[in-house]
């Protein structure tokens, strides 16, 4: 009896009502480049109240860029020279967007000099690399050696982790915490540091030994930070999340 009961109670339409919701729900998600497989998950999707999503790509740009930077006082002379010289990344230029080739950090320096302007393969070419030795996770840097177009000397420049880059320099104590006060701001902006430096080499003086950079006495060029910017959609779609109870 009871189960006659639950059945005469049932309107007789109801399932093809709710399918044709269901429906309904999942071509206005396909206008939105959402694919349903299941018409269940449009009625799962409608009570969530916590949504997971990858940050790289979706809620960013995935593009590497200088955000801040920091540079010491002289360092405008062989900043340019020593993002492009010493580094094994490039750009491609060929459509609306300059895309990073190799190293994303590597090439977020190289966009940094494309926003002002300045060539970095002019300048490669102008410059001829005598030694590198190339990043690796236990060095935590990088480095090369070229004839700087600048005075025709050679020249080594490093870029790396500030913590190793920094113990490389000549700097006072208050230079050195001014930088340390810099590069704590932009890790607390989620940023990636790099810091830059360099030291004109006698001739016959030598710049690496067993695969270690030997040079001492480095002068510090500055640091950077490097973020990947939040896509412009990103915050209006957030708080669509917000006011729907997500």
């Amino acid at each position: 009896f009871a189960i006659s009961v639950a059945v005469g109670l049932t309107p007789e339409m109801l399932p093809m009502i709710v399918t044709t919701c269901l429906g309904k729900g999942a071509v206005s998600m396909s206008k939105k480049k959402v694919i349903i497989k299941r018409l269940n998950s449009i009625q799962n999707l409608g009570s969530i109240d916590v949504l997971c999503t990858d940050k790289t790509g979706t809620l960013t740009k995935n593009r590497m860029e200088v955000s801040e930077w920091q540079l010491t006082q002289g360092a405008e002379t062989r900043i340019n020279e020593a993002i492009a010289c010493n580094s094994t990344a490039n750009l491609d230029l060929s459509g609306a967007e300059p895309k990073t080739i190799g190293n994303p950090t590597e090439g977020a320096l190289l966009l940094y000099l494309h926003k002002q302007g300045v060539n970095y393969l002019d300048i490669r070419q102008q410059n001829e690399m005598l030694d590198r030795l190339p990043f690796n996770t236990e060095l935590k840097y990088m480095a090369t050696v070229v004839r700087s177009s600048y005075d025709g000397r050679r020249v080594l420049y490093v870029k790396g982790a500030p913590e190793y880059v920094l113990t490389m320099c000549d700097l006072s104590d208050d230079e050195r915490n001014e930088l340390f006060d810099s590069l704590y701001a932009m890790q607390n902006k989620a940023m990636r540091t790099l810091a830059l430096a360099y030291k004109v080499l006698d001739e016959r003086e030598a710049a690496f030994e067993d695969g270690h950079i030997k040079a001492t006495g480095l002068n510090m060029l500055g640091v950077m930070g490097i973020s990947d910017p939040v896509r412009d959609d990103v915050p209006g779609a957030m708080a669509r999340c917000q006011e729907a109870g997500i």
